[in-house]
């Protein structure tokens, strides 16, 4: 029998990870504003189970903001976070009452 060593490589995307540290709405510009880690790269929310459309801005710094006049007092808000792999992976969620 013929043995032949092989490499096993990871998938593109596999090892990715990401959390959101913290985020709450802010009134005065529309932003849901926060923190993460890793590698989250985009985002979606849902405002009272409506889903808005994808967006956000994450910088390097570990801030992120994603812009939605669907909020209102007292309103639920999940934001969930993704990378932009071809496994379009989601990496976490957080959620908070504004």
């Amino acid at each position: 029998m013929d043995r032949k060593e092989i490499t096993v490589q990871s998938l593109a995307g596999s090892n990715l990870q990401g959390k959101f540290t913290g985020a709450s709405y802010n009134w005065n510009t529309a932003y849901v504003e926060g923190t993460f880690t890793g590698d989250i790269e985009v985002a979606y929310i849902e405002v009272d189970g409506a889903v808005q459309p994808w967006g956000g801005s994450f910088n390097a710094d570990g801030t992120f903001k994603y812009w939605t006049k669907a909020v209102k007092p007292g309103s639920k808000v999940t934001i969930y976070g993704y990378n932009k792999t071809t496994q379009h992976k989601e990496l976490d969620k957080y959620s908070f009452t504004a």
